[in-house]
């Protein structure tokens, strides 16, 4: 297992902002972000033959990105996002893609022993199942498990808010909207309540209010919430580069709020650029800000 080192689950889409397109998807942007910040990502995602599904694997490897665990189908197309202002969905077109997922299969019994952190970014739920068994049935390498459920646990909660998800997991992260439905599904009143369930850790984005975070403290639960200087921008995203900066805070020994301003310093970053991938420029930039350079090794 290599440290600094990410494996996202989750999908690849197209997203349309706007009229315009980009790629993206709550995984894919995860993997990207982190290796241009220096990390070694992989990315478990389904692709199909079309002309946007080539474009898209030939960019990410390109980059770096592991897609040892994505596999392509010649009967499908990435899915599209529509996005118009304020990041509320015009429409979500998945082409069926939903219907391959039970054919993923991790043969290679030491598939998930490279990653230090194995992320969730709204991933299928066969995904996370299949995945989180492989995980288990290796009793020698347990790497953080880290889980956002995503804007279809609003949908579907009894699919993507399972009690064996939330057990295996280390970390859950949640936007606002997404606490409220969580915590009303499974009839808990606080993030302390979750953690009782299992994860070390439950971080809950605000919006412009803050965040919140709550972590077990050896045997105390502590809960700290901040507020941030609200950023207008194109909201696609924030909250993937938001997980993404506490991970690498988390793996670089930081204690979780020294973390989570990592990664609201990123989730600043992505509100300024459309969709999630954030542009290599800023990237670089933020690597070298004085506060953040040390976890880049600079």
């Amino acid at each position: 297992m290599k440290e600094r080192s990410f494996l996202s689950c989750g999908y690849a889409v197209i997203d349309v902002i706007e009229g315009e397109e980009y790629f993206g998807g709550s995984a894919a942007a995860f993997a990207v972000n982190g290796k241009r910040l220096g990390m070694e990502t992989g990315l478990c995602a389904l692709f199909g033959e079309d002309q946007k599904s080539k474009e898209y694997w030939n960019f990410l490897t390109t980059i770096g990105v592991d897609l040892a665990y994505s596999m392509r189908f010649p009967d499908i197309k990435l899915p599209v996002n529509y996005i118009c202002h304020h990041n509320r969905n015009k429409g979500w077109e998945d082409y069926d893609i939903t219907q391959y997922f039970p054919q993923i299969n991790f043969s290679d019994p030491l598939a998930f022993t490279k990653y230090g952190v194995i992320h969730f970014a709204s991933a299928h739920p066969i995904v996370i199942e299949k995945v989180i068994k492989e995980i288990f049935f290796n009793p020698y390498h347990r790497p953080i498990i880290s889980f956002s459920p995503g804007p279809k646990s609003l949908l579907y909660p009894e699919l993507y808010l399972k009690n064996d998800f939330i057990r295996a997991s280390d970390i859950v992260f949640f936007n606002k909207e997404e606490w409220q439905n969580a915590s009303n599904y499974l009839n808990i009143s606080s993030p302390k309540e979750l953690i009782a369930l299992g994860p070390r850790i439950v971080s809950i984005t605000l919006g412009p209010e803050g965040y919140k975070i709550t972590y077990q403290d050896g045997d105390k639960t502590v809960t700290e919430e901040k507020q941030v200087e609200p950023i207008n921008g194109e909201p696609t995203g924030a909250g993937d580069a938001f997980a993404l900066g506490v991970l690498i805070g988390l793996q670089n020994r930081l204690l979780p709020p020294q973390a989570t301003e990592v990664g609201a310093a990123l989730a600043n970053l992505a509100l300024k650029v459309n969709g999630g991938i954030i542009d290599p420029d800023k990237i670089n930039h933020f690597k070298y800000i004085d506060k953040f350079r040390k976890l880049f090794q600079l």
